[in-house]
């Protein structure tokens, strides 16, 4: 029952940032604008629930001994034996910074009201600041690292739409399109990785990829290559 509560609060670390930008951009799209107050109330609201998901997971995760929860969201696409599975995982690593980037990202929406006050983009910043914080969580808490690269893309895209905001000055729009074009080489090397693992372990699964260094190289069918001599070797010497 512990572990089914941690699941829902792991989903919810990443859904709330996604209701916080569902609810402003629906407001935009229905031309029905919300106020400024309402705006900063729903960020708040919301970051502050990620934020408390977290942290009530590492106290029941302590409480039960549970060092590791994996939230299975499903399979994007199957290819023979190519798979790109959709999971979130929680665990020591991905606490803090969840914790951390949900908190961070609340503090900024809470004292950003006072600084955008009658800004022309006031909305804009807030919808793209959800955004930035759904795509930390996914790069956070992503099982896969099919999930990390949309999450990065998530996070490139909003950064350099945030710096350059203020869009009639042409410093801000130069150092936009300066961070925009350092995210994509970026994606070079994370696309590689994920390119790389799929071959060789026909996933890109994070504990796929943790289990690399044991047993030698692995073949496309994910199965690894042993070495009899070099086991029973270690076997002897443990002995």
């Amino acid at each position: 029952m512990t572990e089914a509560w941690i699941q829902v609060a792991t989903v919810l670390c990443v859904a709330a940032p996604g209701v916080a930008f569902a609810l402003i951009a629906g407001a935009e799209w229905m031309r029905f604008p919300l106020q400024e107050r309402e705006v900063v109330r729903i960020v708040g609201v919301c970051f502050s629930v990620a934020t408390l998901a977290v942290v009530g997971s590492a106290g029941w995760m302590l409480h039960a001994g549970v060092t590791e929860v994996r939230v299975p969201i499903g399979d994007w696409f199957e290819v023979s034996h190519h798979g790109f599975s959709l999971a979130l995982v929680l665990d020591r690593l991905s606490l803090p910074f969840a914790a951390l980037g949900a908190a961070l990202v609340g503090l900024i929406g809470a004292f950003s009201q006072r600084y955008l006050h009658r800004e022309r983009g006031f909305r804009r910043f807030y919808l793209l600041l959800s955004l930035f914080g759904l795509g930390v969580e996914l790069v956070v808490l992503a099982g896969s690292l099919d999930l990390v690269f949309f999450g990065w893309e998530l996070v490139g895209l909003t950064s350099a739409l945030l710096i350059a905001f203020f869009d009639e000055r042409a410093a801000p729009v130069r150092h936009g399109l300066r961070a925009f074009l350092t995210y994509r080489v970026c994606d070079l090397g994370l696309m590689a990785a994920v390119v790389w693992l799929h071959h060789t372990v026909s996933s890109a699964e994070v504990a796929r990829a943790r289990g690399l260094g044991v047993g030698g190289p692995r073949r496309p069918g994910g199965r690894a290559r042993r070495d009899d001599r070099g086991r029973a070797a270690r076997v002897g010497g443990d002995g």
